[in-house]
């Protein structure tokens, strides 16, 4: 029998450790894949459409429906809504008010409403509904954007509700110039922030039910809560930023432990928070309301229409509690019923400013229709000067006999022509020659007090020009003087 020759007994030897090299290799990749694929998240399947319909009891401060499970039923369907009921390419604010009421009736046919809603609740739970989506199609957008149009892949197998002429026109709107040169703006506004939250989309009222559970469990443990450490809505925004578990030195527990932060702005927050804590407890810092430690610690103040630590879209008045509901201004209203004493002073200012101005016009007012007991007003002083020397002549009690009309005449002929006038009248600019040609049309105001936050000066009017004649630029008017103003 013919032994092999060396050279196929190495070839042989080389070609079997090439096979079991492969195979470690293999199990080893195959190992790395499965540990792999526990730690990654598997896809998203596609949101259905729920099968059954849901009741709410009533409406929160943001007219959401509750309880929880009518919230939660409202998020799903406003973003089907959002997704399916939509163009990507048309914004919530441009759709109809028609429109707007078909997609809240979409919505009814998965969540009912309370009942006997009264107008304005109903139109603010319509508006809430409207927000709601316009939030959730941004959102479904910027996922196209990201995961379909940058990596150039068609969205039609997942998202068949697509349009393939709205995908195109999507398409070139995200590929353009103006787009781009937009969205790094945004880019740029939102690296600003450089404390953001790890609540998702719950928000801050759908992480309060985790916390309260997790701050049950210490007490049933009989352990100390950490959050105990930071007083009021510090407490709120600094969780809401922190890591999901909190380490101990056995290792590490979820809802118990030491509290972690990986952001370093939200650790020395965190700091300053603790500090001003203690200096709250000894007296030496006073904080109340919207200047509490909370916006002391960050530096900036608390801008209206939300409250940090609370929620992005509930009010001062709401937001920070019953405690200090007495705190806030209530506007005065305007009663409908005024006194007679207040009835009588408004009746007899408005009498006089009437008689003065139509005698100022040459207009003859007999005795009878004036105001026994006039009361003065604080318009003008031409205007009480003259209101107080007729108030003078007549409360005197001296018998001036009846009005003369040739004296009413012959003071109405001393009068400028704009002294004459009561209400704002239409006029003409004119060359100042024989021919008198009209240059321009405009419109004098005799009782305008102000020009531009300008006084105007007494002799003066104003006049607003509202046309030009084309062909009048080579006019070269005269400049006023002596009693032309």
């Amino acid at each position: 029998m013919q032994s092999p020759t060396p050279t196929n007994s190495c070839s042989d030897s080389s070609a079997s450790s090439q096979r079991n090299d492969g195979e470690r290799s293999s199990q080893a990749h195959s190992a790395q894949t499965a540990a792999s694929s526990t730690r990654t998240r598997g896809s998203r399947t596609q949101t259905k459409w729920p099968e059954d319909k849901l009741t709410a009891t009533g409406l929160d401060e943001k007219f959401w429906p509750t309880p929880d499970a009518a919230r939660e039923r409202f998020v799903l369907v406003c973003g089907l809504i959002a997704r399916e009921r939509v163009s990507i390419n048309r914004k919530l604010e441009d759709l109809s008010p028609v429109e707007k009421e078909q997609l809240f009736n979409a919505l009814l046919e998965k969540l009912e409403y309370p009942a006997n809603l009264e107008p304005v609740v109903r139109n603010k739970a319509i508006k809430a509904a409207m927000s709601e989506i316009a939030t959730l199609q941004r959102r479904f957008k910027a996922h196209l954007r990201r995961t379909y149009v940058r990596q150039e892949e068609s969205p039609f197998e997942k998202h068949g509700f697509l349009k393939p002429e709205d995908w195109e026109v999507f398409v070139q709107e995200t590929n353009s110039p103006l787009f781009q040169r937009v969205s790094q703006e945004m880019k740029d506004k939102r690296a600003l922030h450089n404390k953001p939250h790890k609540t998702g989309r719950k928000g801050y009222h759908g992480k309060r039910k985790e916390w309260e559970e997790e701050d049950a469990k210490l007490a049933r443990e009989g352990k100390e809560n950490p959050w105990d450490q930071f007083p009021g809505r510090s407490r709120s925004y600094l969780r809401a930023r922190a890591a999901k578990r909190m380490t101990t030195s056995e290792g590490t527990s979820e809802g118990s432990g030491d509290i972690t932060f990986s952001n370093p702005a939200v650790v020395g927050l965190a700091n300053k928070v603790k500090d001003l804590a203690s200096k709250a407890s000894d007296g030496s810092f006073t904080g109340v309301r919207e200047n509490d430690i909370l916006t002391a610690a960050l530096e900036n103040p608390e801008h209206r229409g939300r409250v940090r630590g609370v929620s992005s879209s509930v009010g001062w008045g709401k937001g920070f509690g019953e405690e200090f509901a007495g705190m806030y201004r209530k506007k005065r209203k305007k009663t409908k019923e005024r006194s007679d004493a207040e009835k009588e002073k408004i009746v007899g200012e408005t009498a006089i400013r009437v008689i003065n101005m139509l005698r100022q016009a040459g207009v003859v007012i007999p005795d009878a229709l004036c105001p026994t007991q006039p009361t003065h007003i604080g318009s003008s002083e031409q205007e009480d000067a003259s209101v107080s020397e007729e108030e003078d002549v007549r409360g005197s009690g001296e018998d001036h006999g009846p009005f003369n009309e040739n004296e009413a005449d012959s003071r109405s002929s001393m009068l400028d022509t704009i002294d004459k006038l009561t209400e704002p009248t239409k006029c003409s600019l004119l060359d100042g020659t024989e021919h008198n040609l009209e240059l321009a049309v405009a419109t004098v105001y005799p009782y305008q007090e102000t020009c531009h936050c300008v006084p105007v000066q007494e002799g003066y009017a104003v006049v607003q020009p509202t046309y030009v004649w084309s062909n009048t630029s080579h006019f070269r008017l005269p400049v006023p003087v002596g009693g032309m103003r």
